[in-house]
């Protein structure tokens, strides 16, 4: 052999023995390719207790070799995993017949419980001034799978600002969002600026919306725009923030929910209060503000009860036609008991008739004096609104589903189109304040129970039809493994792509009063 071919397989020997970062050579040498990397091919390394995982994998040289790293499943010579236990990360190294490996986290999880892959051990918490009250409002996900969150946080000095972060898929700021991740809002005023919420709109500017005080009021209805990078959208309004409104003098008025239309605008629902609170509809325009084309105005005042007692509108929806639909809460109109209020108006601010006879539906739960609706949603026509009943006790979980015409459905729940749940005795639970739908068409509802002593989030799932969904969690309810020893209060949640739920809210701290917290918590 001449030296010359010596040296040629020598090379070739020496290529195969290196590991480089993706554990095989890439690119030519000569006329010989490098065989291609050895890589997992599976869309989703996550797998639920108690079922079966293969890891699918492709490159190298087969036969493959599994082995268990850390972790307590079992993985066996075909690649599957036996996932006995949760939550767990699971590390695998897959070994090719030439000795070439790839180290691979699989995730076992289990309704309810924590995704360990987001923040620490799933939870993250958000704390910009460690001395004060931070109280999480609002979670959004935008087109680029970021995590938006709305708090508001006492600044210690000015009062009560509105404050954004944007969190990366695994938990950890965004630095390329405002100042390393932080966005804020402060009104100008030593009173507070309180959001109630936020939407990413079409074109991934961040609308956050609620109560600002100026120095002659008491609060006005508040709308803050930031665009996609965290700082406050000039286009809107010329400074980034619309303050007004609707009655002058030191009256509070607020708005607690907004959805965008067709056009870009943002359809909007709250309440004023001037001896007693009613519930105000608007309409502000992408450029920020009111429009005249609803109710001549830019928005509509509305006594749910028509009897000048409380009502409140709560949330909002626009349905398949394009009218307005909220709701919220009014007294009877003998201003005893309060009930659930669904309103529906046309896209110029007028009351549809063709919805209950008259627009509006006002109806009891339970025939008690403390029947609160704080969600609302809409499916296939059919509109869903959720909050809580007293049941002359303690409080009730409960949701009804109403006709497109305006009446309940008697198909859902117990064939009265409401469903209630008491929580199996537990005497401390909040209502439900969110309504969403899985992919299944399930209904999600989100809650807050005691469990251990400690107030945590929780989930009931329902079916179609309204019924407790018996195989989810433990008999229909997941109640969230969160850091034992502290009280959480949930106040949003948002479905991700992956079957998980991302929840914030406040949770209680030795320190100060509250922090605000994060959470990535298994859905399915």
């Amino acid at each position: 052999m001449s030296v010359r071919t010596i040296i040629f397989f020598s090379l070739i020997f020496l290529l195969r023995s290196c590991k480089l970062d993706d554990n095989r050579v890439q690119g030519q040498f000569g006329s010989i390719e490098s065989p291609e990397a050895l890589k997992v091919v599976n869309s989703s390394l996550k797998v639920k207790v108690n079922e079966l995982f293969t890891l699918q994998v492709s490159g190298g040289e087969p036969p493959y070799n599994f082995e268990r790293l850390s972790g307590n499943s079992v993985v066996n010579n075909y690649g599957q995993l036996t996932a006995d236990s949760a939550p767990e990360l699971v590390n695998v190294r897959i070994r090719d017949n030439t000795g070439f490996y790839l180290d691979k986290n699989i995730v076992v999880y289990d309704v309810g419980q924590l995704d360990p892959t987001f923040g620490t051990l799933g939870i993250q918490f958000f704390k910009p001034n460690e001395a004060v009250e931070e109280q999480g409002k609002a979670i959004k996900i935008d087109a680029m799978q970021r995590i938006v969150v709305v708090a508001q946080v006492n600044n210690g000095g000015t009062g009560i600002d509105f404050v954004l972060a944007r969190y990366l898929s695994d938990g950890s700021l965004d630095s390329d969002f405002g100042v390393a991740g932080i966005a804020s809002f402060d009104g100008g005023v030593t009173g507070p600026d309180i959001p109630r919420g936020a939407l990413i709109d079409s074109n991934q500017k961040i609308l956050v919306f609620g109560q600002c005080q100026r120095a002659t009021t008491s609060g006005d209805f508040c709308f803050v725009r930031f665009d996609s990078d965290g700082h406050l959208d000039t286009t809107f309004n010329g400074t980034g923030s619309q303050v007004f409104n609707v009655e002058a003098g030191s009256v509070v008025e607020g708005v607690a929910d907004v959805v965008e239309d067709g056009s870009g605008n943002y359809v909007w629902t709250g309440q004023v209060e001037t001896g007693d609170i009613n519930t105000v509809v608007g309409r502000i325009t992408d450029v920020g503000a009111l429009d005249g084309t609803f109710n001549t105005t830019g928005y509509r005042v509305f006594d749910g009860s028509l009897s000048n007692t409380e009502d409140r509108g709560l949330s909002v929806k626009l349905d398949s036609n394009g009218k307005v639909v909220v709701g919220g809460y009014a007294f009877d109109t003998g201003g005893n008991l309060m009930e659930y209020m669904i309103l529906r108006l046309d896209n110029l601010g007028a009351f549809d008739n063709t919805f209950s006879g008259d627009g509006h539906f006002v109806f009891d739960i339970g025939n008690t004096n403390h029947d609160i609706s704080q969600s609302l949603n809409i499916k296939d026509g059919l509109i869903y609104i959720a909050g809580r009943t007293n049941n002359g006790a303690n409080t009730d979980v409960a949701i009804a589903r109403v006709t497109d015409s305006g009446v309940l459905d008697g198909t859902f729940g117990g064939g009265d189109g409401i469903f209630t749940w008491d929580g199996s005795g537990n005497d401390d639970l909040t209502g439900a304040t969110s309504v969403q739908f899985d992919s299944s068409g399930r209904i999600v509802l989100l809650i807050d129970t005691v469990s251990g002593g400690y107030r945590r989030p929780a989930s009931l799932r329902l079916s179609a039809a309204g019924d407790l969904d018996l195989t989810y969690g433990n008999s229909g309810i997941a109640i969230s493994s969160i850091i034992s020893g502290q009280s959480h209060t949930s106040r949003a949640a948002v479905f991700e792509d992956d079957g998980s739920v991302l929840v914030c809210g406040s949770v209680d701290t030795v320190s100060n009063s509250k922090d605000v917290f994060i959470s990535k918590i298994w859905y399915e």
